[in-house]
């Protein structure tokens, strides 16, 4: 299935838009160019599956499939714990925006979030600023992981 997957993200890769990102810094090792309507696309045509969603949330280094993931993984099925692992490894702000837009904001688990998140300790004080020094292979909850999600949770929340 993440083969299949892989191939639709080819067919509608977009050199200019994944240049774009690469130039402003996406940490993402690979990424194809598509855009939003694209990845809902491609979501209507996969089963909302978590096993699934985990796979493609945990191809760290894709750009896509983790904005993919957040699409097909059922709200119902996200634990707290879980949620709170995959906000742990958010790499950017639209990574950010996207998890809680169209997962997180569907669960019941957003106020216990936002308090675990505003009550955790930095895991990597060192890790501030902006997306440009996030790294796809080693995210943690830096400042601006904080920020983000906070954000993203604040205004989604209303």
């Amino acid at each position: 299935m993440l083969k299949s997957i892989k191939h639709q993200f080819m067919a509608f890769r977009n050199g200019i838009v994944a240049d774009a990102l690469r130039k402003a810094g996406d940490p993402h090792s690979v990424i194809f160019g598509l855009q939003l309507p694209q990845i809902t696309e491609i979501s209507r045509t996969l089963p909302h599956d978590a096993d699934l969603a985990r796979a493609l949330w945990q191809d760290r280094n894709v750009r896509e499939s983790r904005l993919l993931a957040t699409r097909i993984f059922p709200a119902d099925q996200l634990t707290v714990d879980e949620a709170y692992d995959m906000i742990r490894s958010v790499c950017t702000r639209e990574e950010a925006d996207i998890i809680t837009f169209y997962l997180l904001k569907h669960t019941q688990h957003l106020p216990t979030l936002l308090n675990m998140i505003e009550t955790s300790e930095v895991q990597d004080s060192g890790q501030q600023g902006d997306q440009n020094e996030a790294s796809a292979a080693n995210c943690k909850l830096s400042d601006t992981v904080r920020m983000w999600i906070t954000d993203a949770i604040k205004r989604n929340i209303g």
